[in-house]
């Protein structure tokens, strides 16, 4: 069977022949016309000049006076007008939505032919339905007057904001005509209403030749006046792309809402005889036709990209890409199907829009804006900016491949030193790209500016010859052509909007461009552009219209992709709709019926693929259009169901045996290695509580990524609680020249407490020594929680005054360090073991080892043993960890004096009776308080050594714990499946 085109170049050439340069041709669109030369080009025997080809769009502006504004600028006009009715109503940003809506309408409204002060005066009163709308039926009374109902009898909030909206809304409708007609601009609505007023007036003037009218289907009142009209008046012809399947207008058959629009137009005295006697058969030959069910959209890509690699198998060099088409319902297939494509097709042709929003160019712009909108100025005049945005630009695509080394060393930065704001100034690493986006920038007009500086940035290095191009050739930083049709989509789109908000005087805020923006690249598309004559062809189902391919493969059929959701974003509902004869979701499920049964008529294998997984968007229900092809139209149609059989199988059991290479990491912990480590507390703490996670965090090394964090979880507050004791203690005795605390020195401590608390966050959040530090939110909660438990720290010094500090956790980064012997292998060794004491201090005769803890510790612990029982619930960690500190002080000093191990733990510290003593209680006894520990760690040393010797144990593996609780803060619960 011959295409459509192919059929309408024949009749031209044999009903025109050499004046075929004197006919119009008018077709819905573009692309159809495109196709069209191709087919005449190929009928043709010699050179002939070509006819004047038009979509309906070119046509009716080569008829009309006036120029089309573009959609901004109507929006503008448009809110002009409506201020001037509704005072002090909704700013411009908020408006843009529902501006966008009335022009919507407004454009039905005039493309329809309705009657637009009957329609809008209707919902002033309903009393006057009778006298105003006496040219009605009672059918469509009963709709109006069902409508109505929903306002009584008293209407209040969005029904009373929406009553005095429709109460004015005639007047902004002619105003708003009026002040395009006066700026010799129109919507395209507007000049449709014109065109069809002045047909039937009989004043329209077309000086050219005939005219042919091919492939329209769903007419608009408008369009078919105009239609009409050239018929009566020019002797326009008109052909239909019609199949019998959908024609049939026997009241006993099947009645397809395919045809609903060409039946009605067949009917017509003016058009129906433009319509053939025989309707061609072409749904019903016979065709191969395939339905795949398969699991998401990724999945329907990889399977179409095998069929047409099967296609091209079987068909061998008959297979002509030219003659096959892939239709994408949904935009976002898009990408998942280019990489899927057979590598042997040579050229591929992509015909659809795609939305500017999902574009990674659109994220940076709106992270721009948002960092903007979140700057800090400091008084003196510093710029301080959220993390979250900074670190999100520095690792956007644009802005990383062109400051790779110094995105990377920044970022580093800013996690290493937990910068929550972030002085620009500060990073180690410049670039010349900074100093365009990190700036302060005003709002409205300098805030476009700005951005439209980034894209101007961003274009000049991508391109050939730009900054980063080397002699001769791109460099693989360069961006691909559809990135750089990004880049100039929005940079025009943001220049035009600049334009409007100047010439209107408009002043937007940060919050309100923000939306203003969203709102107006909703909508956009970037249209490819490529050869569209050539190779296989992807597109869109509305760029379909009057095109017949061989081999169709349609993707994501599914109920709610097509027929897509059909909801309503208008100001007139569904019944004023119907009464006044306007398109209804009936009418746009006519059109997509069309669009589908269309497909089918010259096809000669199709397969259709639809998604059997629910998503946010679609449901897994295959489209009514399939249902009612598999048992309406008598065709034989195979379906498959392509899944894998779901089996649940539980997480294996972690075991990582002890070989060569995991002693060959695990001895740097010995003794005389070349690559030399110590363990500390935390490291046997951690092996304790899972061997698992000892191997991953000290044999296997994955270091956990450093993360910028506002939240003071627990240990970051107990690193500001030490750090501020110990900055206040360092700093007091470095001024006094003395170690000795006495207790007239505990007012002035507590004097200089508010200081030591910024310097230690000031620290923690990479701030300079003599950079300012502003507390807000949680941090404001945090330091005086910090205070309050610093100031009882001091209050318990205070009552044991005097006493000497020997040493704080920053005097001694070094810390404290000894070997323990172990067999392991057949030979001795020795584990070197490190630990840094937060604080060290004489009280009388006794040394105190000291631990600031801010979790959930206790002094009391049951037993040695009981320490090193990984498997008790209630192990004391931190006490294991003092008696660790003490163990390592004893050593290096060797000192005959006691040495108590204490901790100031959270817990109890502003208990009346609190004592850093750990305490020996076993049951529920009154327990022992630790004076001395040298006694202890004799059996310490044997369970340490014990338990050291089962790390370097072949035999043992390491594994994975069997109390799941210690999994749930665990960084690596994922790698186990225990997350």
């Amino acid at each position: 069977m011959s295409t459509f085109l192919d059929d309408l170049a024949k009749h031209v050439i044999a009903t025109h022949g050499q004046q075929v340069d004197q006919l119009t041709m008018v077709f819905p669109n573009r692309r159809a016309g495109l196709f069209f030369r191709k087919y005449l080009a190929a009928r043709l025997s010699g050179p002939v000049w070509s006819p004047t080809i038009l979509s309906m769009e070119e046509f009716v502006d080569k008829l009309s006076e006036h120029t089309v504004a573009d959609r901004l600028q109507q929006v503008f006009e448009l809110f002009k007008v409506y201020r001037k009715y509704m005072p002090g109503e909704d700013s411009f940003d908020r408006f843009y939505y529902w501006g966008e809506m009335l022009l919507s309408d407004f454009d039905e409204v005039d493309k329809q032919l309705v009657n637009a002060k009957n329609l809008f005066h209707y919902l002033e009163s309903q009393k006057e339905i009778d006298q105003l709308f006496d040219f009605l039926s009672e059918e469509q009374k009963r709709f109006l007057k069902s409508f109505w109902r929903t306002f009584e009898p008293s209407p209040r909030g969005q029904q009373h904001d929406f009553l005095r909206l429709w109460k004015v809304l005639y007047k902004i409708y002619t105003d708003f005509g009026k002040q395009l007609r006066s700026q010799q601009l129109a919507y395209t609505g507007q000049r449709y209403r014109a065109l069809a007023d002045a047909c039937h007036e009989e004043r329209l003037i077309w000086e050219g030749g005939p005219v042919l009218f091919a492939g329209f289907h769903a007419l608009s009142r408008s369009e078919e006046q105009l239609i009409r009209h050239f018929i009566q008046h020019k002797g326009a012809e008109v052909h239909w792309d019609i199949d019998a399947y959908y024609m049939a207008d026997d009241p006993q058959a099947q009645l397809q809402e395919a045809g609903h629009f060409l039946r009605e137009y067949r009917q017509s005295a003016v058009l129906g005889p433009t319509f053939p006697k025989e309707l061609p058969e072409g749904i019903r030959t016979p065709k191969d036709i395939d339905i795949t069910a398969v699991a998401l959209e990724i999945g329907q890509a990889k399977r179409a990209g095998e069929v047409l690699q099967d296609w091209m198998k079987e068909q061998g060099e008959a297979f002509d890409p030219e003659k096959t088409v892939v239709i994408l319902p949904q935009e976002g297939l898009l990408f998942p199907v280019l990489h899927a494509l057979p590598p042997d097709l040579r050229s591929v042709n992509v015909t659809m829009g795609y939305p500017l929003r999902t574009t990674p160019l659109y994220n940076l712009l709106e992270r721009l804006v948002a960092m903007q909108q979140s700057l800090r100025t400091r008084k003196d005049g510093t710029l301080l900016y959220h993390h979250s945005h900074v670190l999100a630009i520095l690792r956007h695509p644009y802005i990383y491949f062109a400051t790779a080394e110094a995105s990377q060393e920044n970022i580093r930065e800013i996690e290493r030193e937990n910068r929550v704001y972030i002085d620009i100034t500060d990073l180690p690493q410049t670039h010349a790209i900074y100093e365009i986006i990190f700036k302060q920038v005003g709002e409205g007009r300098a805030l476009i500016t700005y951005l439209l500086q980034v894209l101007e940035m961003i274009h000049a290095r991508v391109k050939p010859g730009g900054e980063d191009a080397d002699p001769g050739e791109e460099k693989d930083n360069t961006l691909i052509s559809v990135e750089r049709e990004y880049v100039y989509h929005f940079y025009v789109q943001l220049k035009r909007l600049r334009e409007l908000l100047e010439r209107e005087a408009i002043q937007l805020t940060f919050q309100t461009f923000l939306k203003l923006f969203r709102q107006v690249i909703r909508n956009l598309r970037l249209p490819f552009t490529g050869e569209p004559l050539r190779g296989l062809q992807v597109m869109g189902m509305l760029e379909t219209r009057n095109l017949d391919f061989d081999n169709v493969i349609i993707l994501s059929m599914n109920e709610g992709s097509w027929p897509p959701d059909m909801s309503s974003h208008s100001f007139i509902p569904y019944n004023l709709r119907r009464a006044f004869g306007m398109p209804t979701v009936d009418h746009q499920d006519a059109i997509y019926s069309y669009l589908f049964y269309r497909l089918l008529q010259r096809a000669k294998r199709v397969h259709f693929f639809y998604n059997t997984e629910d998503t946010s968007r679609l449901s897994s229900e295959m489209s009514r259009y399939l249902q009612q092809l598999i048992y309406e139209s008598g065709l034989s149609i195979r379906e498959h169901i392509l899944s894998n059989e779901p089996r649940v199988q539980a997480p294996l059991a972690i075991s990582i045996p002890k070989d060569d290479s995991i002693f060959a990491s695990l001895d740097r912990f010995l003794h005389g290695r070349p690559e030399s480590s110590r363990l500390t507390p935390s490291a046997i703490n951690v092996y304790l509580a899972c061997r698992l996670r000892f191997y991953y965090r000290y044999v296997a090394r994955l270091i956990e990524s450093d993360q910028v964090t506002e939240d003071i979880d627990a240990p970051l507050f107990g690193n500001l609680l030490h750090n501020s004791m110990e900055i206040l203690y360092e700093a007091y005795m470095e001024e006094k020249g003395r170690k000795e605390i006495v207790k007239e020195d505990i007012k002035p401590l507590k004097d200089r407490l508010d200081g030591a608390i910024t310097l230690a966050f000031k620290r923690e959040y990479g701030v300079k020594p003599e950079k300012r530090y502003d507390f807000e939110g949680r941090n404001i909660i945090a330091r005086e929680i910090i205070r309050q438990m610093a100031a009882r720290i001091l209050d318990y010094d205070e009552a044991h005054t005097p006493f000497e500090i020997i040493g704080l956790e920053t005097q001694g980064e070094e810390g404290f360090y000894m070997n323990l012997p172990i067999h392991t292998r057949g030979q001795q060794e020795q584990v070197q073991l490190r630990g840094i004491i937060d604080r060290i201090d004489r009280l009388g005769d006794t040394v105190r080892v000291i631990d600031y803890k801010t979790g959930k510790d206790k002094q009391a612990f049951a037993s040695i043993d009981s320490l090193f029982d990984r498997d008790d619930a209630q192990r004391n960690k931190a006490a294991m960890q003092t008696f660790l500190y003490s163990m390592l002080y004893v050593h290096r000093e060797g000192t005959a004096a006691p040495v108590m191990p204490g901790l100031f733990n959270v817990k109890d510290l502003f208990k009346d009776n609190f004592d850093i003593r750990l305490e020996h209680k076993e049951g529920r006894g009154k327990g022992e308080k630790i004076e001395d520990v040298r006694p202890w760690l004799a059996p310490f040393g044997e369970k340490l050594t014990a338990l050291l010797t089962e790390i370097w144990d072949p035999a043992t593996p390491f594994d994975q714990t069997t109390d799941e609780k210690q999994c749930r803060n665990c960084p690596y619960n994922h790698l186990c499946h225990r997350d």
